[in-house]
């Protein structure tokens, strides 16, 4: 998944630069430095995500609902770190289908959606707001 933020004027030309690095991703892979980078920076920041008893309780119901061992949340650190290039290259080949992308905007939809539906073609719209009796669907 691919996470950003821009002003609403600006999410079409933000969604296709986005979708344009995805495909060369997919298409060119990512060079060793580019996954070393990675890895520093996922296999540093692993440790922030359990802050809190909290945190440590999320990740471990995550991998127990998703079939995973406990090894799999203490482990994460080493397996990034060991992760090589060509496994990179090949997961990235096999699993970025910019075609058959799932694109979610956060916003005013009054406003975005025109932009969207212009760019991309329909587009659903769901309310998210706390109290659906307040108009929500």
């Amino acid at each position: 998944w691919v996470s950003t933020s821009t002003r609403t004027a600006e999410t079409v030309a933000t969604l296709d630069l986005v979708l344009r690095e995805v495909a060369k991703m997919r298409d060119g892979g990512v060079t060793a430095s580019e996954l070393a980078n990675a890895k520093s920076n996922r296999a540093g920041s692993y440790p922030r995500r359990f802050e809190t008893g909290s945190d440590v309780v999320g990740e471990v119901v995550t991998a127990r609902l998703m079939g995973l061992s406990l090894d799999h949340v203490t482990d994460a650190r080493r397996r990034i770190v060991e992760t090589p290039l060509d496994a990179v290259n090949a997961a990235a080949k096999k699993w970025l289908d910019v075609d058959r992308a799932r694109i979610v905007v956060v916003g005013d939809a009054r406003e975005v959606r025109p932009l969207l539906e212009k760019a991309f073609g329909p587009v659903q719209v769901v309310d998210f707001r706390a109290d659906p009796a307040a108009g929500g669907t």
